[in-house]
């Protein structure tokens, strides 16, 4: 009995040991492949608000908001970049959001690339109603009507770009 018991762990410690080897050499060639389409897709996002721009990564502020996943400052001098993960109390994922704002410190364009729930909240209009809003002015930009939860964490995360933004010019500033 004992030497079936010590047989049966032995083989299903190869079998771990074989399946986690598997693991990692599949991880090996998919994560670079992975880690190519993450950056395509944040670049073709990029390119959605900010058109023929060239960007560099910024650190992110120690303070900055969770919401806030890189941001960018785009070379010539149009604006920055602010890729945003937001999440809404009813969502099945994030909802990414790529939002440009202009050297005067205003949303110049926002784009979704990322949105999970059933219930849409005008993804192609809501967004638009942000562009021209500020620091000051974000907050006052009314929810869409039957997806509040949604449009808040819309808007919450619009002024949370604009709050990075805010943080990175003074630290630049100064």
């Amino acid at each position: 009995m004992k030497k079936e018991y010590i047989k049966c762990v032995a083989v299903l410690t190869v079998i771990c040991l074989v399946v986690a080897v598997l693991l990692a050499v599949t991880n090996s060639f998919t994560a670079p492949v992975i880690a190519e389409n993450k950056a395509k897709t944040i670049q073709a996002s990029l390119q959605q608000v900010i058109p023929g721009g060239s960007f560099e990564e910024l650190a992110l502020p120690a303070d900055a908001p969770e919401t806030v996943t890189a941001l960018y400052r785009e070379t010539s001098g149009k604006g920055y970049v602010a890729v945003l993960a937001a999440t809404s109390q009813y969502s099945n994922g994030d909802m990414g959001i790529t939002a440009a704002i202009g050297t005067d410190g205003s949303i110049a364009a926002v784009s979704i690339t990322g949105y999970y729930e059933s219930k849409d909240f005008g993804r192609d209009t809501y967004p638009q109603t942000f562009i021209g809003a500020t620091a000051d002015t974000v907050m006052d930009v009314d929810v869409f009507s039957g997806a509040t939860y949604s449009s808040n964490a819309f808007k919450e995360a619009m002024a949370d770009a604009l709050a990075t933004y805010s943080m990175v010019k003074e630290a630049s500033a100064g």
